[in-house]
């Protein structure tokens, strides 16, 4: 399955490594080194596709077929942000996210963060709104909220977006942050 040296080894020595490491830990990073090679060996950099039948094929050799097709939507939507196809990025990611709960602040404000970036539909930005808001529920920082504040400024409304980029600049003063543009979109509203 996974070509290499390295990994050869680390499949040899697992008695060792687990020593180390829970066996949890061992089997989520095995896990990961046979994603990643799926994924590379999956997708052709010449033409930008993914061979999907090939993916899901290899991918079901060490997951359930639930959780292939769930990673299939990821690869796709994180592949075709890269590639600039916001439309396929937005649906995909749209029909990932249905259910946040299980994601951390982090998580929930990349989501938002990379929506305000790149996506100009409304109803898709009010979705990226509400995983800004959840995002603060869970743990309020500067990031977060000057997010919240940017996205609300992008579907306009301007008093929540000013409300948040307060919010948000005295976070960042008291954390020390570089809150510039957070001032900058303050002084717009």
């Amino acid at each position: 399955m996974s070509d290499g040296a390295a990994y050869k080894v680390f499949t040899e020595r697992k008695a060792d490594i687990t020593k180390m490491l829970p066996e949890q830990q061992y089997a989520a990073m095995d896990k990961n080194v046979k994603v990643n090679t799926v994924i590379a060996k999956a997708y052709n950099a010449t033409t930008k596709k993914l061979d999907e039948a090939y993916f899901l094929t290899e991918a079901q050799k060490f997951m359930t077929k639930d959780e292939s097709e769930n990673l299939l939507k990821r690869v796709k939507a994180s592949r075709a942000l890269k590639d600039k196809d916001i439309a396929t990025y937005e649906k995909l990611t749209l029909e990932l996210n249905k259910d946040v709960s299980a994601l951390n602040a982090d998580q929930l404000n990349s989501l938002a963060w990379n929506f305000f970036e790149n996506v100009t539909t409304k109803s898709s930005l009010e979705t990226a709104v509400k995983w800004a808001q959840e995002s603060v529920n869970k743990k309020e920082s500067y990031a977060n909220t000057d997010t919240l504040a940017n996205l609300y400024n992008k579907i306009g409304d301007k008093k929540n977006a000013k409300i948040w980029a307060q919010k948000s600049v005295e976070l960042g003063k008291a954390a020390g942050e570089d809150i510039a543009n957070t001032e900058k979109l303050l002084k717009s509203l």
